[in-house]
């Protein structure tokens, strides 16, 4: 294993001032007139790296600077989830390159950051510093300008706009920096029945997860308590059921879960022998996971701050789910169920027709999430997501 103090590879350093050459010929020259949003964000990413890269450089000789290397091994990869679309969006804007640009693009967003795993990922040793990194390739790769081309057959062009490929390419870039720091990655913890886990808690789980995936859409809609808890007042065949909706909503549940998984894997490790080992990691990754939401509004009122509340309360039952079964899939498919039935909703959806307004709905929704985590987190349930941390700690080299 290299030190934080040996320089960045040869190759690391090559394929850096290849992507930064790339930066500054193709994309610097249309930022002003394409992407506007993502420029700000892109351009700055650029700049720091392009900095760390001469501070690492001159490491070699400055040895006070090898920080630097940290630097660019943490944003390169977060760099290139930019840089990639934008190419491939502004390289087929020109040449209409269709098929074969889409499949160039996918192949280079899955093979760009292997070598900087493999090579150098190694060398950020300590937990605050990996934390970090996957900090940072998460929201890169949450507001990535991914690419999907005009100029494909509309049925290939719709599964590609999904963005479900995406949601693979995370899951197989978590298993390569995971491999990276000698960690055990598997996203399921072995259970074996014990007395821990009593029958009726997860028939209670599961129709809990079946119940708000519907209760969460349709809280809108209910004129009466009676409706807004389940009586609902239409039928089910409204909710417009599509492959498209379906694909999305797996994609948004394995990126996200998958997130929380990571994080998990960092965090409890680390908090092990602190205050609060086990509802300290939960509550961080709940905190992350309310900020992320923060920004699908872009404004601050009420509404956004019980938006953000809801979304944290939410991110502890879905971490407590994963820590309680063990299995990642089930909080993945809870998450992808919930939205794909806001997404099939449509037209249905008004937040103004029900008894509730819009801030009671998510006051109820936050205190029902409430309840169920604490229901998770109190009695033998507490103790089963104990066994299974220490479980998921032992496999780990992140302490």
């Amino acid at each position: 294993m290299k030190t934080l103090n040996s320089s960045l590879h040869p190759v690391i350093l090559f394929q850096t001032i290849i992507s930064l050459l790339v930066e500054f010929i193709f994309i610097f020259p249309t930022a002003n007139r394409q992407f506007k949003t993502l420029n700000l964000f892109n351009i700055s990413l650029s700049i720091v790296l392009l900095i760390a890269l001469v501070l690492a450089i001159l490491s070699k000789r400055l040895h006070f600077l090898s920080w630097s290397n940290t630097v660019v091994i943490i944003i390169f990869p977060a760099f290139n989830l930019f840089l990639i679309p934008i190419f491939f969006r502004t390289m087929n804007g020109f040449l209409k390159l269709g098929i074969f640009s889409e499949l160039v693009f996918i192949l280079s967003l899955f093979l760009i950051n292997i070598p900087l795993f493999k090579l150098e990922l190694d060398t950020l040793e300590t937990p605050v510093i990996r934390f970090l990194f996957i900090f940072v390739f998460y929201t890169a790769a949450r507001y990535s300008p991914l690419y999907y081309p005009t100029y494909l057959p509309k049925i290939l062009n719709q599964f590609l706009d999904t963005y479900f490929w995406f949601s693979i390419f995370m899951l197989f870039s978590w298993v390569l920096i995971f491999n990276a720091w000698s960690n055990t990655w598997k996203f399921n913890i072995k259970v074996l029945p014990n007395n821990n886990y009593q029958i009726w808690a997860v028939i209670i789980l599961v129709f809990y997860m079946i119940w708000f995936s519907f209760f969460d859409q349709f809280i809108n809609l209910g004129t009466s308590w009676s409706e807004i808890f389940g009586s609902w007042s239409y039928p089910i065949s409204q909710l417009h059921f599509s492959w498209y909706n379906l694909m999305y909503a797996l994609f948004t549940g394995i990126l996200e879960e998958s997130f929380r998984w990571a994080n998990l894997q960092i965090l409890l490790p680390y908090f092990q022998n602190k205050f609060l080992p086990i509802l300290g990691p939960i509550l961080i990754s709940a905190f992350f996971f309310g900020i992320y939401h923060y920004t699908l509004s872009y404004t601050l009122n009420l509404n956004s701050i019980l938006y953000v509340i809801d979304a944290f309360v939410m991110g502890l039952v879905l971490a407590g789910i994963y820590l309680y079964t063990g299995k990642l899939y089930i909080t993945i498919l809870f998450h992808a169920a919930i939205d794909l039935v806001g997404f099939n909703l449509g037209s249905l959806v008004n937040y103004n027709l029900g008894l509730l307004d819009y801030p009671q709905q998510l006051v109820l929704i936050i205190l029902i999430n409430m309840i169920f985590f604490i229901f998770l987190f109190t009695g033998k349930r507490r103790k089963g997501i104990a066994i299974n941390v220490s479980k998921l700690i032992k496999k780990s080299n992140l302490t």
